[in-house]
C-alpha cells in the first residue's frame, strides 16, 4: 500500500510539473473560455440591472449604501423587480456557459466553472443587499440549470461542427528567366561577297 501511495504521488507530481505544448495550449484555451464567459455574464447582468433600475427606480431619498435602508427598500419592491433580477442572472449564466464551452472545446467543465463563479457573485450581491429568501433560492437554481443546459448545448454544437483543417496552399510557380547574353560577345555576322567573287551568268 505504501508503494502504491508513493507511485500515485510521483505520478501526480509528474502530471503537475511536466507541461508540454499541447497541454499548455488546452489550459490557455480553457482559461480564456472561463474568463470570457464570466466577463460577458457580468456585463449582461449589469445591463439587465440598469433596465430594472429604469423600470423600477428607487426613491431619491434612499441611501443604497446603508444596509438598513437597502433592506427596507427590498421589502417594498414589487415582484416585477425581482423577475428582472432573476432574468438577468439566468441570462448571464446562459451566455457565460455557452461562450466558455465554445471557446475551450474541452467538454462541459468550463460551463460548470463559469456558472459556479457567477453563482457565487450572485450570492455575494444578495448578502450585501438582503433579498427575500425565495429570490435567493430560485436564483441559485436557475443559474445552475442555465449553466448546465447551455454547456450541454454548446458541447453538442462543438461535436457537430469540428474545427476545419486549413486548406493547403498551392505552390507558386516561379517564372523561368532566360539567360542574358553578354554584351562583349560578338554577334555572328552574315558573310559578305564582292562582285568579283560572284559566279558569272552563262
Amino acid at each position: 500500500m505504501k508503494n502504491m501511495g508513493s507511485m500515485d504521488q510521483e505520478s501526480m507530481m509528474v502530471w503537475l510539473t511536466q507541461w508540454d505544448k499541447p497541454r499548455l495550449h488546452r489550459f490557455l484555451l480553457a482559461l480564456l473560455g472561463v474568463l470570457a464567459g464570466i466577463l460577458l455574464g457580468l456585463v449582461l447582468n449589469t445591463i439587465f440591472r440598469q433596465v430594472g433600475d429604469f423600470l423600477f427606480p428607487p426613491p431619491p431619498m434612499i441611501d443604497m449604501v446603508s444596509a438598513e435602508q437597502a433592506s427596507a427598500l427590498m421589502k417594498t419592491m414589487p415582484p416585477g423587480f425581482y423577475s428582472v433580477e432573476l432574468c438577468s442572472w439566468t441570462c448571464a449564466a446562459m451566455v457565460g456557459a455557452y461562450v466558455s464551452v465554445r471557446i475551450a472545446r474541452q467538454g462541459q467543465l468550463q460551463a460548470w466553472i463559469t456558472g459556479f463563479i457567477l453563482g457565487l457573485t450572485q450570492i455575494w450581491v444578495m448578502l450585501k443587499i438582503p433579498h427575500p429568501i425565495w429570490v435567493v433560492v430560485l436564483s441559485v437554481i436557475l443559474c445552475g440549470l442555465a449553466a448546465y443546459g447551455m454547456g450541454l448545448i454548446a458541447e453538442r454544437i462543438n461535436q457537430n461542427a469540428p474545427l476545419s483543417a486549413p486548406t493547403p496552399r498551392r505552390a507558386s510557380r516561379k517564372p523561368t528567366r532566360r539567360p542574358i547574353q553578354p554584351l562583349n560577345e560578338a554577334t555572328p555576322s552574315t558573310p559578305e561577297f564582292s562582285s568579283s567573287e560572284l559566279p558569272a551568268d552563262e
